[in-house]
């Protein structure tokens, strides 16, 4: 029997959530509890849509053409995506024997492993740096390196929210320069905090955050780590 999950929303027309034009696919459900958080709605488990395999890919294969003409395709993210492992797999499996691109957007709190043959491309979180992890995310980051190092020799594109009297530190800078040369990664995404997820904790009945000890970094900043950061 073919797997079900849970989905919270799925985009048409998404643009930076890999290459091209994409259908964005967001599963529902997440452990972490990362203070800036702005998909804070996903996290519970038991919210969303449940949905079969199939009723998703109805959804993908409306914009094949763009996805053609474009480089695009299907990503999924959440909440955490593999927080529904079965169903994530299954989902990625479907796209890729359509000829369709994959891609995951991830946390790395749960191995990826078993997605290599079925994803091409994983965009990988990094979210603070590795003395923070316990207390910001909820892991330790000594998990979520071992299962970047598993994806070894396969696309990964690194992504880090960068949030000023947070995460932006120079401990993290040094972290991003050394996994920036593990095989396969192909890039490092800097992404300077947002408040779009502001309100959305106190609609979904969850705790807000501190948002008014968040701002995004300097541009001047951002554009030295880029410079700092090189890739291989």
């Amino acid at each position: 029997m073919a797997p079900e999950g849970y989905v919270s929303e799925i985009q048409r027309g998404c643009l930076g959530d890999g290459p091209g034009i994409r259908t964005t696919v967001f599963l529902q459900g997440c452990s972490l509890r990362c203070p800036w958080c702005h998909n804070p709605e996903t996290r519970p488990f038991a919210a969303g849509r449940k949905r079969t395999v199939e009723e998703v890919m109805r959804v993908v294969r409306r914009d094949l053409f763009y996805y053609r003409e474009s480089g695009g395709g299907l990503t999924l993210s959440g909440g955490e995506p593999m927080a529904q492992a079965e169903f994530a797999e299954a989902l990625l499996a479907a796209a890729k024997a359509e000829g369709i691109h994959t891609a995951i957007e991830t946390s790395g709190v749960h191995s990826l492993a078993s997605l290599r043959t079925v994803c091409d491309l994983f965009l990988f979180d990094v979210k603070a740096a590795r003395k923070h992890y316990p207390e910001w995310i909820g892991v330790p980051w000594e998990t979520v390196e071992a299962h970047l190092r598993e994806l070894a020799g396969a696309p990964v594109r690194l992504r880090v929210p960068l949030v000023a009297g947070w995460n932006f530190e120079e401990g993290l800078l040094r972290q991003l320069q050394t996994l920036a040369n593990l095989p396969g990664v192909e890039g490092v995404d800097l992404l300077p905090y947002h408040d779009l997820g502001r309100g959305k904790a106190r609609l979904a009945g969850l705790p807000e955050a501190p948002w008014h000890t968040m701002s995004a970094p300097p541009p001047e900043e951002l554009k030295r780590w880029q410079a700092e950061i090189s890739i291989g």
